[in-house]
């Protein structure tokens, strides 16, 4: 069973102001508003990024594009860490998606379907810590787009 999940470290720091969150960017939320651990794991293969600084938002964002790519017929597609020369290669293989790491050995194959069901959890989750956290987020319409409310 593959566990997606994430530990959030830190988020909203440069943002304690409400009017520094209104004016928040697509590239603040991407890249310095909730950071924490990856965890992407399916034993005996683990491609956790447990680093602390990982920018979760762009994490989801850039796999749900990745995701569409291979949906729509690409063969394989690569996720960059930021501050990192750390890569995830997803690659597709007939109905499943196969994942590499740069900084561990093995891989994961799993359902592309499946995928996709445990990424929409993990965005979705996110998104409920950050809004319980920060009420004001729900109302944002960048944050909307970028991890839009089911």
């Amino acid at each position: 069973m593959l566990n997606l999940s994430y530990r959030l470290v830190t988020y909203l720091e440069e943002f304690r102001d409400p009017d520094d969150l209104a004016n928040a960017t697509e590239v603040d939320f991407r890249f310095r508003v909730a950071l924490g651990d990856l965890i992407l794991a399916v034993p005996p293969n683990d491609f956790s990024a447990r680093w602390g600084w990982v920018p979760l938002i762009d994490f989801v964002v850039s796999v749900r594009e990745i995701l569409n790519h291979l949906k729509g017929g690409a063969t394989h597609s690569q996720f960059e860490f930021t501050e990192s020369e750390a890569t995830l290669t997803f690659a597709r293989r007939e109905a499943d998606v196969v994942i590499t790491a740069s900084y561990a050995p093995g891989q994961i194959q799993i359902p592309l379907a499946s995928f996709e069901e445990r990424l929409h959890w993990f965005e979705g989750g996110l998104r409920a810590d950050l809004v319980k956290n920060h009420p004001a987020l729900e109302d944002h319409p960048v944050f909307n787009r970028l991890l839009p409310n089911p």
